[in-house]
C-alpha cells in the first residue's frame, strides 16, 4: 500500500524534511554569528590588554541558552561511560540524507529478495563511519582545548573559539542557504537560468561538498 504512493510520500518528506534542516542550519549560522561578535570584541579587547594584566571583564564562556537551561542534567555526566548513552540517545534523533538514503537501499534491496545478513551490512558501516568519523572529531577538539586551558592563556582561547565559531558560521549558513535554495527549486514549477543550474549542480554533489575542508 506504501509502495503505491511512495513518489508522493518523497516529495512531501523532501519538502519537509529539507524545511526543516534549513530553517535549523540557518537560525544555528545566526546565533553563531552573534557569539562570533561578542568573541571578536572580546579578541579585540584582550589585544589591547597590556602584557601580564589580568582582563578587566569576564571571558565568554561556551554553551547557548539551552545549556543554561538544562545546566544541572549536564552536570550527571561525570564519568567516560556516561557518555555512551548519551551518544544513544543522540543516534535515535540524528537524521541526514545518508541514513534516508540507507534506509531506502535497505528497503529496495529487501523487496527484491537480498538476504537479511546482507541489507545489515549498510547499517553497521554506517554505524562504524559515524563511531570513526564522530571519535576522532572528539579526540581532536578535546586536545585542542585540553592544550589551550592548560595554557591558561585566555588569548588562546578565545581565538582558537572565534576560528570555530566562524568555521560553523561560515559551514551552517552555506549548507542551509543551499538547501533552501533547493526546496524553492523543487517548488518552484519549471525553475530555469544559469543560476538555478548551479544550485542542482551543488545539491547533486553534496558527497563532494560533505569531504571539502569547509565541512
Amino acid at each position: 500500500a506504501a509502495a503505491r504512493h511512495f513518489d508522493f510520500f518523497s516529495r512531501v518528506g523532501n519538502i519537509v524534511g529539507s524545511s526543516v534542516s534549513a530553517a535549523f542550519l540557518l537560525i544555528l549560522g545566526a546565533m553563531n554569528m552573534y557569539i562570533l561578535h561578542k568573541l571578536v570584541q572580546q579578541l579585540r579587547a584582550l589585544i589591547r590588554t597590556p602584557p601580564g594584566q589580568e582582563p578587566q571583564f569576564k571571558l565568554l564562556e561556551g554553551g547557548g541558552c539551552l545549556f543554561r537551561l538544562i545546566q544541572r542534567l549536564f552536570r550527571l555526566i561525570d564519568r567516560p561511560w556516561k557518555m555512551f548513552p548519551v551518544g544513544v540517545m543522540f543516534g535515535l534523533g540524528f537524521d541526514t540524507s545518508s541514513e534516508v538514503a540507507l534506509l531506502g537501499i535497505s528497503a529496495l534491496q529487501a523487496s527484491k529478495g537480498t538476504s537479511l545478513w546482507f541489507i545489515l551490512c549498510f547499517p553497521m558501516l554506517f554505524t562504524a563511519g559515524m563511531c570513526l568519523v564522530d571519535t576522532i572529531d572528539g579526540a581532536l577538539m578535546m586536545s585542542l582545548y585540553t592544550s589551550a586551558s592548560a595554557a591558561r592563556d585566555p588569548f588562546v582561547v578565545t581565538y582558537y573559539s572565534v576560528v570555530l565559531t566562524g568555521v560553523t558560521v561560515v559551514v551552517a549558513l552555506f549548507i542551509g542557504t543551499l538547501q533552501a535554495l533547493e526546496l524553492a527549486d523543487a517548488v518552484i514549477p519549471n525553475p530555469e537560468g544559469p543560476f538555478w543550474n548551479g544550485v542542482e549542480t551543488l545539491g547533486n554533489a553534496y558527497d563532494i561538498i560533505g569531504i571539502s575542508p569547509l565541512d
